[in-house]
């Protein structure tokens, strides 16, 4: 039997209903003439690296998380 959402969402957030519902959700904003695609190189390739670095007790608990 499927959940409603809201009995999984906490209480605290429930004040937020509207702004997850389904017709705003549907909403597109207006275009704007900023508004452009990134257009990539043909030869890009997205490259792996840390956003930032933490130390090195949080690095060995991140990398005993993650699984490999």
């Amino acid at each position: 039997m499927p959940q409603e959402i809201w009995d999984i969402v906490l209480p605290y957030l429930h004040a937020f209903k509207n702004v997850f519902s389904k017709a705003l959700f549907n909403l597109h904003l207006e275009h704007k003439q900023w508004d452009h695609a990134i257009e990539l190189l043909p030869d890009f390739a997205p490259s792996s690296c840390k956003v930032y670095s933490l130390a090195l007790k949080e690095q060995d608990k991140l990398n005993a998380f993650l699984p490999q």
